[in-house]
Formats: structure tokens, sequence, C-alpha cells
């Protein structure tokens, strides 16, 4: 399709962007088309500001795509491009033959192509390229060589190959659009070239972000979060109580004054209340630490601010003087806002560390989730109150999981351990918002959205560990926790933490099915990506270990007498009669076999891709499928009896209940018959074990 059209449009298309025509002068894309497919109701292409909230998953930042720092000559295709992101079956995207995706695009990918494109636009119109038909292949390339260097604006910073591809591909999604777009590119961007090529990004199937140091960072940081929330849990959310209880600062006007003031007071002192004194932790450096701290004490009673003020009206010395009397004898206490026990952590809690000690359990919380669930950030934002089913054999947390999920996303869930329940537990009771991880305020009437950004509270609680008793908020006894070390080139997020799971998890044999399952991968090869650590932090042996452990299982099987059953126990026994007539070759035998031996909880593999049931490529990870003792490949021995009697117990327990489908009791029926097969190869019909 050519573009023809004068000067004057071209001149209203710079300054408005209302609408685009095609080549025959028809408008193709209207003023009032929406912009998205998800939100029909919401904002409109001529809009310079899109509000696009009903598209915001929960916890992302972002609300708005903002067109208004775009330059007027190139925004007419920067809006055309995101339109088709957010409509990419649009009438004139169809029509012009432009293909760009095939599902709508979720918020988070368009507001980091606008943020490409403001980048892009910029060094444009500072190299006095009026729009993208201006541009040609010398000029992307000088932008590309600006971005690595760190030139593309000023006081910019060196980008590095990943961020530089992204860069480079939008520039050819770019040329994609050309049929419809306002002011193309007139070149082929970087033709025959991918744009990790163009940017020396080296293709790498593994994930990129290493896992966490093990001894000097990973484990003393969940060392660290298990302690929060086992031990400070029920003082931190004391005081969070306490602290929405208290009167905030535009209700301290009102309150007992005078007389009546007085009388509270001496009331309140001679039942043995104490004077609370300054801690001095907090924001406020000037006061001094033992200093009554009059504040918390107007809180506590319902005083009026007004009568320690000496230039107000309502000041009643008398209170300062019975004040300043009770410290003089000694009835104080440091902090005051709630009393600490004898075995609590801490030693005192006022509003300061009232305020403070939340993110503490916060961050314990969001380390220890991220940690030992897998989930991602933005599944960890959308974890809901109620969402753990303690029920199941296996407690699972549900959530929503967003990553080739669409717009919304798609419900999921997790396995999770005991310390993960607690942590949601202690979040339920953190916030009063139903999405636990909802920056709710203090009274929490702070609303539903909002991101929780985990970094500020993951620095709190890494001071919080590192910290001796006179430094650390709420004082109180020696923790014995191992330092916190950060190392650089390292972060602690989400990902990072659901990384140092999986490597660290990997070490294990037979753990890469649940790493699988947790991760909610498709298939065994792509969890052996995620789970191999290109970055040698966890250990540069780490498969070898793996690979001696299982050796030394199938060594164990093979030299011993016990039974070995299951519809692959044959090729072990046959291997054991090999070794046993030439002992020479042991060795290389168990080799040979440990190779695609992989060690399980309910049963063995000796995996053959042909009799797999699983099919190819492994178990199927994200559908939790694996047929176990059905299974042509598996092997049982002694090591499975007690979870093959665990699962018949479970059958027979189902069987006795009533109303069970005809269909499903006779599954459960053959089911437990496979099992006490498997079961008897290994200890013998039921009359031969009680001889």
């Amino acid at each position: 399709m050519i573009w023809a059209y004068d000067r004057n449009f071209e001149a209203m298309m710079r300054s408005s962007s209302r609408h685009i025509v095609d080549s025959a002068g028809k408008v193709a894309v209207r003023a009032s088309d929406y912009v998205h497919d998800d939100m029909p109701d919401g904002p409109r292409f001529s809009d310079n500001r899109w509000d696009c909230q009903s598209i915001r998953r929960q916890g992302f930042a972002t609300r708005y795509l903002n067109f208004e720092d775009i330059p007027s000559g190139y925004r007419p295709d920067v809006k055309l491009f995101l339109l088709f992101q957010g409509r990419p079956h649009h009438s004139h995207a169809v029509n012009a033959g432009v293909v760009l995706r095939r599902n709508p695009a979720p918020l988070e990918a368009m507001v980091a192509q606008l943020a490409r494109f403001s980048l892009i636009t910029r060094w444009g119109e500072a190299n006095k390229l009026a729009s993208f038909k201006q541009w040609s292949q010398k000029h992307a390339n000088a932008y590309i060589e600006d971005l690595r260097a760190g030139k593309h604006y000023a006081n910019g910073q060196p980008n590095g190959p990943s961020s530089v591809r992204a860069h480079a591909t939008l520039l050819q999604q770019l040329r994609v659009m050309a049929p419809a777009a306002p002011n193309p590119l007139s070149f082929n961007p970087w033709f025959g070239l991918t744009g990790a090529e163009v940017a020396g990004d080296e293709p790498d199937l593994e994930a990129r972000t290493p896992p966490l140091p093990r001894e000097e960072t990973w484990e003393p940081l969940l060392a660290a979060s298990a302690f929060v929330i086992f031990e400070c849990k029920d003082t931190i959310l004391q005081a969070h109580a306490a602290l929405r209880d208290s009167r905030t600062s535009p209700e301290m006007g009102r309150g007992f004054s005078g007389r009546d003031a007085v009388n509270v007071l001496e009331a309140y002192l001679e039942g043995g209340g104490r004077v609370p004194l300054i801690t001095a932790f907090g924001r406020n450096k000037k006061r001094t630490r033992g200093a009554p701290n009059l504040a918390m004490l107007r809180r506590k009673l319902n005083l009026s601010e007004n009568i320690t003020k000496p230039s107000h009206r309502a000041y009643n010395p008398e209170i300062r003087r019975t004040i300043q009397r009770a410290v003089d004898e000694g009835q104080t206490e440091y902090g005051g806002l709630v009393e600490c026990a004898p075995d609590s952590p801490f030693a005192e809690i006022g509003m300061d560390e009232a305020e403070y000690l939340p993110s503490v359990l916060r961050a314990a919380c969001y380390v220890m989730i991220a940690s030992l669930s897998a989930m991602r950030d933005s599944e960890i934002q959308a974890i809901r109150r109620g969402s753990v089913n303690r029920d199941l054999d296996v407690p699972e947390i549900s959530s929503i999981t967003f990553k080739h999920a669409g717009v919304f996303g798609r419900p999921r869930t997790w396995w999770i351990p005991e310390v993960v329940t607690q942590a949601t537990t202690a979040l339920e009771q953190l916030t009063a918002t139903n999405r636990v991880f909802a920056r709710s305020g203090r009274r929490g009437d702070g609303g539903e959205d909002g991101e929780y950004r985990a970094q500020r509270d993951i620095r709190r609680l890494i001071d919080f560990a590192n910290s001796p008793p006179e430094r650390r908020p709420g004082r109180g006894r020696e923790l014995h926790l191992s330092p916190i070390r950060l190392t650089p080139g390292h972060t602690i997020n989400a990902m990072s933490l659901r990384r140092s799971f999986c490597v660290y998890a990997a070490a294990y044999p037979g753990m890469d099915i649940g790493i699988g399952i947790q991760l909610g991968h498709a298939s065994l090869r792509v969890t052996g990506n995620y789970t191999r650590d290109r970055h040698h932090v966890a250990s540069a042996v780490l498969d070898d270990e793996r690979a001696k452990v299982v050796r030394r299982a199938v060594a164990e099987l093979v030299y011993s007498e016990e039974a070995i059953g299951g519809p692959s126990g044959g090729r072990l026994m046959e291997l054991r009669a090999q070794v046993v007539a030439d002992p020479a070759r042991a060795a290389l035998l168990i080799s040979r076999a440990a190779e695609n031996y992989h060690l399980g909880a309910t049963n063995d593999c000796a995996h053959r891709e042909e009799t797999a049931a699983c099919g190819p490529g492994g178990p199927k990870l994200a559908d939790r499928f694996c047929a176990t003792g059905a299974c042509p490949n598996a092997v049982v021995h002694a090591k499975h009896v007690a979870v093959l009697d665990h699962q018949i117990a479970r059958a027979d327990a189902l069987l006795d209940t009533d109303g069970l489908h005809p269909g499903f009791e006779k599954n459960v029926r053959s089911g437990r018959a496979g099992m006490v097969k498997l079961r008897d190869e290994i200890t013998g019909p039921p009359d031969e074990r009680n001889d």
C-alpha cells in the first residue's frame, strides 16, 4: 500500500494525531476508536493520555499511557503501533496485512514499548529527524551505538545486550507496520538479522538471573525471615493493631483537658501505669533517648495535646509536674505502646517501631513466599485473603498467573510448606484489604490497588537481622542470626529468590519434576534449563554431585539382595545378574544404567523415551501428570513401600465413603489393585509377610 496525502493533512496529523487515513484517502482509524480489545469503553485513539485502569493488574504501578512526551512528528505512528498491540485484529491492520501479535498485549508490555519509543523519538528529534520517514539505516546504527555507550540522551547510562536487543527489535517491528503507518520507515532495519544478532545478545536457553550465594545470602536470608515470622510476628501484629487504634495527629487536639486531664493521669499512675520514654528510634533525630514521651502518653490516655503546650491557653503545668514526679520515682518504661513479653525478641515498642516493624514482617513473608513457592512477583502481588487451602495432603496457595495467560491472567495453585502458610496468615492479619500485599495505609483503608515494592522492606529486613541490639528497632536480646552478606551483582527480588530455590532444590535427585510443577513449566526440558547454574554461583559441580548420588543409589540396589519390582524392575534384576556374572564390568554397567535413572518418592524411573507413559519430552509438569507405577519405566523397591501403604490407606478411606460415582469407584479400585500388586512384589503376599 502506497501512502499519498498532502502537506496540510501531514501537518494536521503531526499536531493532533486524531485519525489515520489509508492510501485511498478513507479514514481507517477514527479518533473515536477504542484502543484495546479489553477496554471497549476505555480511552479513544485521539486521546494523548490513555487511562488503562481496567486492564491494569493489581500490583502494577503504571496506569496511563502518556503520549504527550512523544514529539508530534512521531506521535501518530507510535499511537498506531500501540493501537495494533491492544487491537491486533483492528480492521486497518487486517486490510493492510500488518501482523504484530496474535492476542491483545498486556499493559506491562505496552508501557515498556512506549518507554522505548520515548527514547527513540527524542533521540531522533535531537538529531533533526522529524519523523520515522526521515530515518535511514545509518541513523538506526547510530542510535544503537549511542544506546550501547549511554549517549542516547544526556547523562544516560550504557545499555547491555538485552536492552539493546529490545530497541532493535522494536525498530524492526515498526517496519512491519509500514503498510499502515502515516510516516513509515523507508528501509528494513538490519535486513536478514535478528534483534539478538544486532545487539550481540547471545541466545541462551538458561535463565540469566544468577541465584543468590547460598551460604552468604540465601540461607541467612531465609533463616532471618523464618525467625521474624515465627518469633517476632505476634509482637509486631500487636504493635500494628495498637498503632491503628491510636489517635492520629488531627485528632490530638481533642481529649481530656484541665482538671479532668490531671485526674486521668493520676489514676493511671496510681494503677501501676508507667510514663513512656522516648526510644530515639525513627526519623526525628533531635529527640533525646530517655526523655518523657508526651505524645505517646497523650495517645494512651486520650489527653488533649494542648495541655502540654506552654503557648496554648489550655496549658496545665500540673500535668508536667505530675509526669516529672513519676519519672523521678522510676515509674517509666521505654516505648510504651505495647508490653513486650519476657521471651519476646523485643524490649521496647513505641510509635516509630510500630510503623517500622510491620515492613520487616511483610518483607519476611514476601521472601518466604517467593523462595519456597517459586511464584513470580506478579503472582505474589495477586495473592488474596483466604487463598491457602490446608485441607489437602500438601497445602496449596492460589493466585493468578499472568505470563502467557492474557491481560487478566488465569487462576492456578502452588504447593507450599507450613512456613508459607504461616506467612500468609501473618499477611492477612497485617492488612485490612482482600489483597494481602496491598499498601492499605495506617488505618487499612487505602484500597486494593497499588504496587508493593519489596526492595525497601527487604533492606529493612536485612538491617534488622544484621544489626546489634542497640541499633535494632525494638532493641531486646541478641538474635544469634547469621549475617546476610550482599555481594556485587546480586539483587534480592522475586526472580533471584525463585532461581535460588530452583537451583538449590535441584541438587536433590528426583526434585526436577516437583520444581517443574511449581514453576508451571510444560516439560522437563524447560525445567532443566531453568535449574542450571550458568553463573556457577551455587556450585560448579552440581550436576556431577547429582550423578554420583544416582550412581550410588543404583549400585546399592544392584549389590543388595532386596526385591525390586515395578514394570522396569526386571531391567535392574538383569543388571544384577550381569554384575554377578562379570564383576569386572560392574562399574561400567552401573554407570550406564544410572545415566537415565531418576529417583522419586512414589517410584523411581528407569527412563526410556519410547516406553514412557508421559510421551515425548518427559512428564507434562504444568498438568501435574506422571503415570507413576502404571508407567512401563517405573521401578519400585523397599524405600517406596511406606508411600504405597499410605496411598492404599487413602484409597481404602475413599472406598468407605458412601455415594461414590460408579465410574470413580471403579478407577479407585483399579488404582488400589495396582498399588497392592507393586507392594506385594516387594514385601510378598500377606500370607508370606505373616509367616
